[in-house]
């Protein structure tokens, strides 16, 4: 039976045979792989330059993101708008690596007096697209 290929008594009390151990450690490995995708996060947004709510004397001349795990740069979707919805010219680094935690876009023409929001939608390595937006502020502080 299963029982007598896994378990064998001695003293009255079961312990494991070599081929109960092997099927042990194949549920384990299982379980593992199973639960692993589980372990692996998405992306989140861990800092960012300007940051959430910064209000700036000047604009800046650049955006940086920082993500709590890789990403794929070459589908990163960034974008800041103005408070009336209109789209500032964004430039990527040339030559950059294809996968990384940072990303950073230069502005063309720096932002002037105002609010932005910035919103990014990037896709982890761990296979799943995550998204966001915060806002900050030229002109003051």
């Amino acid at each position: 039976s299963i029982w007598m290929t896994c378990f064998q008594t001695r003293s009255g009390s079961p312990s494991l045979t070599s081929a109960g151990q092997a099927i042990a450690m194949i549920v384990a490995l299982c379980l593992a792989a199973l639960f692993a995708g589980e372990v692996r996060a998405h992306a989140a947004l861990l800092n960012a330059t300007p940051a959430a709510g910064q209000v700036l004397r000047t604009g800046p001349k650049e955006i940086r993101i920082e993500f709590s795990t890789e990403v794929d740069l070459a589908k990163v979707e960034l974008h800041v708008a103005d408070a009336s919805g209109a789209e500032l010219k964004l430039v990527a680094p040339d030559n950059g690596p294809a996968f990384g935690a940072i990303v950073l876009r230069r502005f063309a023409d720096a932002p002037i007096w105002g609010d932005y929001t910035v919103r990014w939608r990037v896709f982890s390595v761990d296979g799943h697209w995550t998204r966001g937006d915060y806002s900050f502020h030229v002109g003051g502080g």
